[in-house]
């Protein structure tokens, strides 16, 4: 599931702009947030020069990836730029501070695993560059923020031995309870990432139909 974006391009004909922003510790909290909507709006501006078109613009991002897919999001309200996003795909998202999380899957899966809850307290620190002042930042936790409304719809895919498992599931609940169109799925047995995952097993033809069915609906061809 690392390589999703190319999956992306090969599967769905799409033109994937990764982006490379500047990571902690060097660059701490907010420069990655902000380097992702720059990218963002960079996007916006130049993609149609390379044969892209900016009216179908889906947002992705996997765990640190999610957090800043989901930041994006919900900073382009701010410049009314909400409705060039047509849809949102994020994997096991990173959206809620681990410090104080009351989420089970916090505790259930917090060792052995994989991604450990020590190495998300870990990363949390060292990105978080005053985190008395941060911790209540929606940009760092996105499911902080006060208003989910008009959000673009979303594919929300979490796995069941993952401490970031029920983060994932109530940042859909929120997106639902807005209005917003989601599909969440938590695929039980599987790690952080899917990590390991097959690319024809049968959790990935699900992926595919998710897809399919929100790209038919929220970003039909010309």
């Amino acid at each position: 599931m690392y390589h999703w974006s190319y999956e992306l391009a090969n599967t769905y004909g799409a033109i994937v702009f990764a982006v490379d922003y500047r990571v902690a510790p060097e660059h701490r909290f907010p420069v990655a947030v902000n380097d992702s909507y720059n990218a963002f709006k960079w996007v916006l501006e130049n993609a149609g020069k390379m044969g892209g078109d900016t009216a179908r613009i889906i947002l992705s991002g996997a765990s640190s990836g999610a957090n800043l897919a989901a930041a994006v999001s919900l900073l382009a309200p701010k410049e009314a730029l909400q409705k060039k996003i047509k849809m949102i795909c994020l994997l096991c998202p990173a959206v809620a501070n681990p410090v104080n999380s009351l989420y089970p899957s916090m505790t259930e899966n917090a060792t052995g695993y994989g991604l450990t809850k020590n190495a998300v307290l870990w990363a949390t620190e060292n990105y978080s560059s005053n985190f008395g002042v941060d911790s209540s930042d929606f940009r760092m936790f996105p499911i902080l923020a006060k208003d989910f409304s008009g959000l673009p719809p979303a594919i929300i895919y979490t796995a069941e031995f993952d401490v970031l498992r029920d983060e994932g599931i109530a940042y859909a609940a929120k997106l639902k309870a807005a209005g917003v169109p989601v599909i969440a799925r938590c695929f039980p047995g599987h790690l952080h990432t899917l990590m390991g995952i097959r690319n024809d097993a049968p959790e990935m033809k699900q992926i595919d139909k998710d897809m399919r069915q929100f790209i038919e609906t929220y970003l039909p061809a010309h």
